[in-house]
């Protein structure tokens, strides 16, 4: 009976998560949102830059920021921004500064803001110094070098999914997929996005993906990825 139970009990957590991923699903596609949609009517890069003010403050002006603790939104791709400002509109994902701040953002101008930060060029503001690693530029590159293999090739003794799989060779995401970029990003963003996953702070991944990954990496893996995407052009 216990075990009965238990199967119970998971499918309705699968049915609850399933609902609302297609309840994100159905906004999207009311939005009549494509990933290979480009530009709306009415939609223009004035226009998205005077409804993006309220984020410049901690994202940037064109989406480039020098503050690591709040990621680049240059370059993002537009239907990956959208359904995050979604997210976090709904509740499926919360972080104290972003969840009040989208309460003043209305669902139609959602797409206009992506759009005006998707056509923005991500710029690395802080590239990567020989004293970021005990100031020395061996240790730094084995580091990377250590990165680069993890991202690219995964770990298959420990049975982690190479994150270029999804994110692409040079880490520029897939958009079709909502696969983020990450090549650029802040370094500590990256890092905190991991360390989200992994204890379960962030869970508005489709079927858990990142979370599961997440739990395989030790936190000089995180490192490793982390340093590694932020050193990429």
């Amino acid at each position: 009976m216990f075990i009965i139970f238990i199967a119970l009990l998971l499918q309705v957590f699968a049915a609850i998560a399933s609902n609302e991923f297609n309840g994100r699903s159905s906004v999207l596609a009311e939005m009549n949102v494509k990933p290979e949609m480009n530009t709306k009517p009415g939609m223009n890069t004035k226009q998205g830059k005077a409804k993006a003010i309220i984020c410049i403050g901690c994202h940037g002006v064109d989406g480039n920021n020098d503050n690591p603790a709040y990621p680049k939104l240059a370059g993002q791709h537009k239907i990956y921004l959208i359904k995050q400002l979604i997210d976090f509109k709904k509740g499926y994902r919360k972080e104290e500064h972003m969840t009040a701040m989208v309460e003043a953002i209305s669902y139609n101008d959602i797409p206009v803001i992506a759009h005006y930060f998707s056509s923005q060029e991500i710029k690395r503001l802080v590239p990567v110094k020989k004293n970021s690693v005990k100031n020395n530029s061996i240790e730094k590159n084995l580091i990377l070098n250590k990165g680069e293999k993890l991202y690219k090739y995964g770990n298959t003794e420990k049975s982690i999914t190479a994150c270029a799989s999804c994110h692409g060779i040079n880490g520029r995401g897939l958009a079709s997929q909502q696969y983020p970029a990450l090549a650029g990003q802040h370094k500590a963003y990256l890092l905190k996005a991991l360390q989200s996953f992994r204890f379960g702070k962030r869970h508005n991944d489709k079927s858990r993906l990142m979370r599961n990954i997440a739990l395989k990496l030790t936190n000089d893996d995180m490192k490793l990825l982390a340093s590694y995407l932020a050193s990429l052009e």
